[in-house]
């Protein structure tokens, strides 16, 4: 498809069917020349397995549910925010134009992420890396 055809397209989709997808991103096609280049070793499936499996438990253990469950009271208590942070997660918003939905999908990823990176504390680059898979709210609200 051509770049105006996928625009056209994408303009189909409304704002609040995105909000209900925690993740959207575009991945291009990989140069084929780079397929055949060595790469360096990367995390190994088993690593990156044990790892998720380790966070779902931190979830589990910390309220019973897994954090894309959270209602409005657990994301409050779960996902807390320091004024730095929280006023960085208000910029975006309002710079992306996203909804009180996306908000709190984006609050949910960036306690995800901090699970991931074992980390008890949502930290800026949490923050920074769940607005990161927001793309397709910049394409069309931006």
């Amino acid at each position: 498809c051509t770049a105006e055809q996928v625009q056209r397209y994408r303009h189909k989709i409304s704002g609040p069917l995105l909000d209900r997808i925690d993740i959207h991103l575009e991945v291009p096609p990989i140069p084929i020349h780079l397929l055949r280049r060595q790469s360096q070793p990367t995390e190994s499936s088993k690593h990156i397995r044990a790892r998720v499996s380790q966070s779902r438990d931190m979830q589990l253990a910390r309220n019973n549910k897994i954090n894309a469950h959270y209602d409005n009271n657990d994301i409050e208590q779960y996902c807390q925010l320091t004024e730095p942070d929280n006023q960085l997660l208000e910029q975006a918003m309002t710079k992306l134009g996203l909804s009180m939905r996306a908000h709190q999908k984006v609050l949910k990823l960036a306690r995800t992420i901090a699970d991931l990176d074992n980390s008890t504390l949502i930290k800026t680059a949490h923050i920074s890396e769940a607005l990161s898979y927001r793309q397709l709210d910049r394409r069309t609200r931006i």
